[in-house]
């Protein structure tokens, strides 16, 4: 039994410390090619180099996780996570307004004895950011508290402009699909990093290879900088 807790607590702790690693970038500028129309065509291959991520402040926690259903991520709102948690939250942080917050709950085991409710800051509905809240689940309790970038703060108003100039110039290269394969999915991402001040465009899609095997490698980073 006591081998099965600790490999709950190992799991648990490289799912938070992979949720807070969302982008561990580096700036770099954009490949300068333009398309017929002007537009800089961003490459796909082009990845930006890691980073160090801040270590997220910690907290032991005993909390009741009662009734929690698994959600995919959507805008933060009452009812979705228990009262008691969002309580313990406001003592650690009592102006903070969950209006502008997303939440997602995710179990790793069929029982829902262990998982992770996370909750992120978002930026007008459009980026997404590395401010974030994430309670552990153990044993069916809420057993740990990460905090992440919790004093960041940002010109709202310049990054959502920023990202409209971003769009408005710029047209992704398209993946060519070579005989046999199937495209599963597309996913297009801009997210701020209030640690090293950067905004930055994340394109990712995958792929089903002929032989059964899904290439999730096919993508691209970009920095996009306040010139854009």
């Amino acid at each position: 039994m006591m081998g099965h807790h600790c490999l709950m607590k190992k799991r648990l702790t490289a799912c938070i410390c992979a949720a807070f690693l969302l982008c561990g970038c580096t700036s770099a500028k954009l490949i300068q090619s333009e398309d017929e129309t002007g537009k800089t065509v961003l490459k796909l291959g082009h990845w930006l180099e890691g980073s160090e991520v801040n270590e997220p402040v910690h907290e032991n926690v005993d909390l009741k996780a009662e009734g929690l259903k698994e959600t995919k991520r959507q805008p933060y709102a009452e009812g979705i996570v228990p009262d008691e948690i969002i309580k313990r939250i406001r003592e650690d942080y009592p102006d903070i307004d969950f209006n502008s917050w997303s939440v997602m709950i995710h179990f790793y085991d069929d029982e829902k004895t262990a998982g992770q409710i996370s909750l992120r800051y978002e930026i007008g509905n459009e980026i997404s950011t590395n401010k974030a809240i994430t309670c552990g689940i153990e044993n069916g309790k809420i057993t740990d508290l990460w905090y992440a970038n919790m004093d960041g703060s940002a010109d709202e108003a310049d990054l959502l402009a920023r990202l409209s100039r971003f769009k408005a110039s710029t047209k992704q290269e398209t993946y060519e699909l070579k005989e046999g394969e199937k495209l599963l999915e597309e996913t297009t991402s801009y997210t701020y990093r209030y640690d090293t001040s950067q905004l930055i465009y994340t394109y990712n899609i995958f792929v089903l290879e002929p032989e059964g095997v899904i290439n999730n490698d096919i993508g691209c980073e970009y920095v996009i900088e306040s010139g854009s």
